[in-house]
């Protein structure tokens, strides 16, 4: 196999696994937009094994350029001069690559401004709750008991 064969070899490779990992990222997206949160463990194990492959190509991949003494983009363009094939997969590989980090992205946004509603809610019943306690002996308000035990455990 020649040089120009291992790397498109890789990228594909590399760059199908990222396509999975879109495709996961879009039934994530699709689960935090219709609230059935039971759905998104299992997307999430499936995820994170997805996830662990792209990481082995991509060091695969990296291992192989290093010894090819391929270490920056400009490496990389010169590199891929006249290589039509490899450059089309390496467009491939970045191509999936953003695709996956930008659905990444936009689910974290969706999953931060969650938790941002849930501390605000928190932080206002916990503010209600302190209400209903009156005060202490100092005049002041007493902590509410946060942690312990929920409804419904042994």
């Amino acid at each position: 196999m020649t040089d120009n064969q291992r790397f498109t070899e890789l990228c594909r490779d590399e760059a199908e696994s990222l396509s999975r990992l879109s495709v996961l990222l879009e039934q994530e997206f699709a689960i935090l937009d219709g609230e059935d949160m039971p759905a998104v463990e299992s997307v999430a194990l499936e995820k994170a094994v997805v996830l662990q492959e792209v990481q082995e190509k991509s060091l695969v991949r990296a291992e192989w350029m290093k010894a090819q003494s391929i270490y920056s983009a400009d490496s990389v363009a010169a590199w891929l001069a006249g290589r039509d094939e490899a450059a089309a997969a390496w467009a491939e590989l970045d191509a999936a690559l953003s695709r996956a980090h930008a659905l990444n992205e936009r689910n974290g946004a969706i999953i931060n401004r969650r938790l941002e509603r849930t501390s605000d809610a928190l932080a206002f019943l916990k503010s209600c709750a302190s209400a209903t306690l009156g005060y202490g002996k100092d005049g002041t308000t007493p902590d509410v008991p946060v942690g312990g035990r929920h409804l419904g455990s042994a």
